[in-house]
């Protein structure tokens, strides 16, 4: 969870190699980047602790949503699917594309089908 949390807080997975194994050295030995001056202080610290390299040292669940970074949620809200959303869609049409980078909308689909 410390490795897609630090992904989607930076737009980066924490370890980057081509090489398996240098790769798999980082992640044992080495401690992700942090932009402290634009990140959120106690995103920072749950990340930090998420990707501990003592597993018993990890925040259990209990933890993790009673930590700072999580402090304005309300989490019996989210548990009945009553909170609404923090980023609004607005779509002009039931097949609205307008939203979508123009980047994907020009691709062909690359997956092959079966059908």
């Amino acid at each position: 969870m410390g490795c897609f949390a630090f992904e989607l807080m930076t737009g980066n997975p924490p370890f980057v190699s081509n090489n398996k194994d240098l790769l798999y050295r980082k992640i044992i030995n080495c401690h992700p980047e942090f932009n402290e001056e634009k990140q959120d202080p106690s995103a920072i610290d749950l990340i930090k602790a998420m990707l501990s390299k003592k597993h018993n040292e990890r925040p259990d669940i209990k933890a993790v949503i009673g930590h700072e970074f999580f402090k304005s949620v309300d989490w019996k809200k989210v548990h009945e699917m009553s909170m609404p959303s923090p980023i609004q869609n607005y779509l002009t049409e039931k097949f609205d594309i307008n939203k979508i980078h123009d980047y994907y909308a020009s691709k062909k689909s690359s997956r092959k089908t079966n059908y």
